[in-house]
């Protein structure tokens, strides 16, 4: 179950729920992605976040509430 949770793309793992999803849209522009915990690094591609639904384009990870796919 990935709702809520950040992944950590080091471990393959997910990390303790840092993130809250709402209703707005969010969009980050970055493409290196660093989950440590709560703290979240960007370092350059596009993730976008929309009502709970975060999509990395560089990776072909989509996560949304039913966990990541």
């Amino acid at each position: 179950e990935g709702s809520g949770m950040p992944w950590d793309a080091s471990s393959s793992t997910w990390v303790a729920s840092c993130i809250t999803c709402n209703s707005s849209s969010i969009t980050w522009d970055a493409c290196t992605v660093t989950w440590d915990a709560c703290t979240v690094t960007w370092d350059a591609c596009t993730v976008t976040w929309d009502a709970c639904t975060v999509t990395w384009d560089a990776s072909s990870i989509t996560w949304d509430t039913a966990g990541i796919t």
